[in-house]
């Protein structure tokens, strides 16, 4: 991953905006390596002194006070967004320059790789005739839930199983038929395409 800077800073805290505010600015004015607009940095600096004045109003203020530090700090938001984006354009992606701007750098991804076999895999009778509920436990990286069923006996390619996957780690299946033994298996779904599939779990359709 190539380096760039954060562009968003919604979830700073109201200081904590105030200061990383207060610090790009003074680590941009001047910077040789960025060029800005002339009314980009007067505007900047204009909202970041509004947004301080408000922060103290709304300390003991009227409820009057404390929408007006949330629009100050808005500004100061988008602003902040503006600039690091222009920081990304300009630097082109050199790790010098995008440390002289004052933003925080954007962590690199760790690669997450191939996702283990499924853990706490269960299956049990669901709510309608014919249903199954299956369970598996969750998993941070998982981007969607697997469940692979096919009457027993099963055939030796899953390919050829029937595949539901879901968004969550529970699904109701419907469409077996009663009397019927199935065997089960699930599997996670992450950025890699190979799979890992749980212990099989065998049960008869109610």
């Amino acid at each position: 991953m190539k380096p760039t800077v954060i562009t968003g800073y919604s979830k700073e805290t109201d200081l904590g905006l105030e200061l990383l505010a207060q610090n790009v600015y003074n680590a941009l004015n001047p910077n040789p390596d960025f060029i800005w607009d002339e009314t980009i940095m007067p505007q900047f600096r204009a909202d970041i002194e509004a947004y301080s004045i408000m922060l103290v109003k709304a300390i003991n203020g009227t409820p009057a006070d404390t929408l007006a530090k949330k629009e100050a700090r808005s500004r100061v938001v988008n602003g902040l967004k503006k600039i690091a984006s222009g920081v990304n354009l300009q630097a082109d992606y050199d790790l010098q320059k995008l440390q002289s701007s004052g933003l925080r750098l954007a962590k690199a991804k760790a690669k997450v790789g191939i996702l283990p076999k499924p853990s706490g895999f269960a299956v049990k009778s669901g709510g309608n005739q014919g249903s199954l509920l299956c369970r598996a436990d969750c998993h941070r990286n998982a981007l969607s839930y697997l469940f692979y069923s096919a009457p027993v006996p099963a055939p030796g390619n899953i390919g050829e199983w029937r595949l539901t996957p879901s968004a969550t780690h529970k699904k109701e299946i419907n469409g077996f038929m009663p009397g019927q033994q199935y065997e089960l298996k699930c599997a996670y779904q992450g950025s890699e395409e190979k799979l890992v599939f749980s212990d099989s779990v065998f049960i008869y359709a109610q």
